[in-house]
């Protein structure tokens, strides 16, 4: 529950005189403790595997870009040719599998093309 629900309730409870102002704190006050304590087992629970999930998709995304990068770093240190349609396809690929395998024939290709056969 947000606090401001809570503070609702016990504002209610002191309106209509239902509760003595000595127990609407203390409800008070437990009602605050516990939401502090849900909120933190549900962000520890919830908002780390978010992070988590976040920076592993981070991660990985990283290796992509740098796997990209070295590909064509080394077909333009062979000199060899890199037509558009091929340096689209290498900057678009998000498959770390693909650009290892591309990155190994990279060093070996007489053209481009050998990359991808």
């Amino acid at each position: 529950m947000s606090k401001l629900i809570h503070q609702q309730t016990v504002d209610f409870f002191h309106e209509f005189g239902r509760i003595p102002a000595v127990a609407g704190e203390r409800l008070k006050e437990l009602l605050m403790t516990a939401s502090a304590d849900y909120e933190k087992v549900i962000g520890d629970r919830y908002f780390s595997e978010w992070v988590n999930k976040g920076l592993e998709q981070g991660r990985q995304e990283g290796r992509a870009e740098g796997e990209i990068e070295a590909i064509l770093a080394v077909l333009d240190a062979r000199g060899l040719d890199i037509p558009s349609e091929a340096r689209e396809r290498i900057s678009r690929c998000s498959d770390l599998h693909l650009l290892e395998k591309w990155i190994r024939r990279a060093a070996t290709a007489k053209s481009v093309d050998d990359l991808f056969s």
